[in-house]
Order: C-alpha cells, then sequence, then structure tokens
C-alpha cells in the first residue's frame, strides 16, 4: 500500500486554530512543528492547567471522531506546523502508525478517568477518592445479598476469599458465603474463542476487582453501576457495538465500576496481551474504539459542564438539550421526542437534590406546554422550544427560586 499523504497548515504565534462550539470537526490535527495551548472550560472544576500541545501530540480527535462542535479553544504559542488528518483517513493512518492509536486510546482513557472522577465527586458528593480495599467489597456483597442477588453477591464473596485469605473477616464472609449456596458455574459465560455470552442479570466484572479484558458488546445490554454511600448508581446502559473495560485494561487499575448483564449478552473480550495486536491487524476497531470514547468523553463533558450553571431550570434545560444532542436530534421545530429517562432520573443525571429538582422539573413542565409525562418518561412534543429556552451565555445566572 502507497503510503497516504497528508497535507499541513502553518499558524503564526497568538492565532487560534479553532475556537470552542466551532462546528467544523471533520478534521484532527498532530503536531508536526512549534507548541499550542488547549484553553478548556471545565479545567477550574477538574482542577487542571491549560494544556501545551507539543511536536508529536495531537489535538480535536474527539470533535472529530465524534463529529461534535469544537469543545475547548487551540491557539498557537509560536509559529507551528500542523499535520491535518481528516476523518477518513484515520483507518489509513492507524495501519501505518499503529502507536498513534494507541497514544489516543490511553490518553482518552485517562481524560474519561478524571471526567468520570470529578462528576462523581460533584453530583454524588463523594470527595473522597475509590480505593480497592476488602471493606469496600464486603459491602458490595452485601448490598447485593440483601436485594436477593445470590449470584452477583456470591460473585463478590468469592472474589474477596480468593484475594484477602488472611484478613479478619474471612470466618464471617466465609459463612455468608456458604449461606449463599454460590454455584460459579452458574454465571460463567460460554466461550467461543474470543467471544462470551452470558444469561441475564451475571456480573462481567464488579467494581474494585482488578481488570485484564475490555469489552465489545455484540449482542444484547449491559448496565454499568457505582457502589456510592451504600446504594448502587446506574452510570450507564450499553448496548451492541458499545465497549466498556478500557480502563483497567489501559491503565493497570482495579475496576472503577460493575459491569452487570441485564439481558443475554454476546461480547468480543480482548485482553492486554492481544490488545496492540489486534489494533493494529484491526484498524477498524481502534477507529471504532476511539470513536465511543469519544463519544463518552463529549457526553460527560457536557454533564461537567452543566454543574457550571447555577440557575436551576436552565440546567434543566440544559440537561434535556444535551440529551438530544447525544442522540443527534435534529434542531427541527414541531418535532416531538421521547426521552428515555424518567424526570426523577434526569434530576439524577445533572445531581441536583431529588427533592427540590422535582419541584423545579414540576414548575417547567406546567410552564412549557411542550413538555410532559408519559408512561413515566418525559416528552416533547416540538424539541426546537427545549433548545430555544438553554441560555448558555448566562451559566451564572439565577433567575428561579424554589420556596
Amino acid at each position: 500500500m502507497e503510503p497516504i499523504k497528508f497535507k499541513t497548515v502553518s499558524f503564526r504565534a497568538g492565532a487560534y486554530v479553532y475556537v470552542e462550539e466551532q462546528t467544523e470537526s471533520s478534521s484532527f490535527y498532530i503536531v508536526r512543528q512549534g507548541s499550542l495551548i488547549e484553553e478548556n472550560p471545565l479545567n477550574n472544576l477538574t482542577q487542571e492547567n491549560d494544556l501545551v500541545i507539543k511536536t508529536g501530540d495531537f489535538f480535536g480527535v474527539l470533535e472529530c471522531m465524534s463529529r461534535r462542535a469544537r469543545l475547548s479553544s487551540i491557539r498557537a504559542l509560536e509559529d507551528c506546523v500542523l499535520i491535518i488528518v481528516r476523518f477518513d483517513q484515520f483507518e489509513t493512518l492507524i495501519t501505518q502508525m499503529a502507536p498513534v492509536a494507541m497514544k489516543i486510546i490511553r490518553f482518552f482513557s485517562q481524560r474519561l478517568r478524571k471526567y468520570n472522577t470529578t462528576l462523581t465527586q460533584l453530583t454524588l458528593e463523594s470527595s473522597a477518592v475509590e480505593i480497592n480495599t476488602p471493606t469496600n467489597i464486603i459491602k458490595l456483597g452485601e448490598y447485593y445479598r440483601n436485594l436477593g442477588y445470590n449470584n452477583i453477591a456470591g460473585y463478590a464473596f468469592s472474589h474477596f476469599l480468593k484475594n484477602y485469605p488472611d484478613d479478619s473477616a474471612i470466618p464471617e464472609v466465609q459463612a455468608y458465603f456458604d449461606s449463599l449456596k454460590y454455584d460459579e458455574n452458574s454465571i460463567l459465560p460460554s466461550q467461543q474463542g474470543i467471544q462470551q455470552t452470558y444469561e441475564p442479570n451475571s456480573p462481567i466484572f464488579l467494581e474494585y476487582e482488578p481488570g485484564a479484558d475490555l469489552y465489545i458488546i455484540l449482542e444484547g445490554f449491559v448496565k454499568i453501576t457505582k457502589f456510592t454511600n451504600d446504594h448502587e448508581v446506574l452510570l450507564a446502559m450499553l448496548k451492541e457495538k458499545d465497549i466498556f473495560g478500557e480502563m483497567a485494561i489501559l491503565e493497570n487499575t482495579p475496576r472503577s465500576a460493575s459491569a452487570i448483564t441485564v439481558t443475554k449478552v454476546t461480547l468480543l473480550r480482548i485482553n492486554k496481551q492481544n490488545f496492540e495486536l489486534y489494533i493494529k491487524t484491526h484498524p477498524e476497531i481502534a477507529r471504532r474504539i476511539i470513536q465511543l470514547l469519544s463519544d463518552r468523553i463529549w457526553l460527560i463533558y457536557k454533564r461537567l459542564a452543566n454543574q457550571l450553571i447555577n440557575d436551576p431550570i436552565t440546567k434543566i434545560y440544559d440537561a434535556l438539550q444535551t440529551l438530544l444532542q447525544n442522540h443527534r436530534i435534529p434542531r427541527q421545530k414541531g418535532l416531538p421526542y421521547s426521552f428515555d429517562m424518567s424526570p426523577a432520573d434526569i434530576i439524577q443525571f445533572i445531581g441536583l437534590d431529588p427533592i427540590i429538582g422535582a419541584k423545579y422539573m414540576e414548575q417547567i413542565i406546567i410552564n412549557d406546554s411542550a413538555l410532559h409525562v408519559e408512561n413515566d418518561k418525559l416528552s416533547s412534543k416540538d424539541v426546537y422550544n427545549i433548545r430555544s429556552a438553554v441560555s448558555l451565555p448566562n451559566r451564572n445566572q439565577k433567575r428561579s427560586s424554589i420556596k
């Protein structure tokens, strides 16, 4: 195959390559010469400094691969030369330069973990960093045991017994484990090559346990949950072609959340040993992983940006707009849409107090004739109204109050 020839572009010191909310995002850039800086509106939330981008680094991949508007602004610190990579050139680039894909995936993984941690702290009021301890695993097992999910509880207790044989809680946990009559074979997946098939309500992995595999869903639904303040919080519902587990495989850290099947599920399992080779020989998988990571980072970025809004009503409308954008619903007058979330789900999505948030949501539904609740899901008769109601420049404005 003849090597692809990429175009280059030059920018003078002080010039902007692009600015936040700019819609053109069909390309990304690799720095050939010079340095630039990313001006990110979320840095105050994440407690990060503006990122300096140097020779060999890349930027704009997230927006290019997710086909979204720019999330930040990029300014040249000095005269620079950039290589332009179009969306349709990505797989060819990976075939010729596999390390680029790995660098992007690792960067995205780190960024996603950072954003997830920040969002958890802001919305779940959990300022402490979760760590892998025997106590956490026992609590997780007890939680599922009390709910009657003996197979998931048994999985958790089994993990504890195998990994902490000298812990003082062994007798107590062993008694819990024995009372469950846990059969490990009942949750083990059937396997064909690197494909695995799980039955409904089976743990693929649980929070805090070591991770060694990344998964691609071929069929079925998987829920991603986090155990916080003695409650299970739903983080995401994943479906066919979605990817999960990449954090542990890339960063060699314990699982930060649990993955549990909702339906019968068939997965493609990729481990640490074959991951880089698989990416090199299947560039379309690298593209898919980066696209999915881009979409996930985009959504969590928008949820974090929502935390900058003080006015609760604007905050709710902004969340609705984000959900519309996430599903790529066009801004079309008269277009109806039913959200796959209840009003309570949306309040939880943005981290408002449930009682106070419910009052604001009720106020919105009363005053907005286009919004209504149908079968416990929020619906709109006209999505154009939602996007017209959002006033992002007034993020710090307080226009509503509930007595």
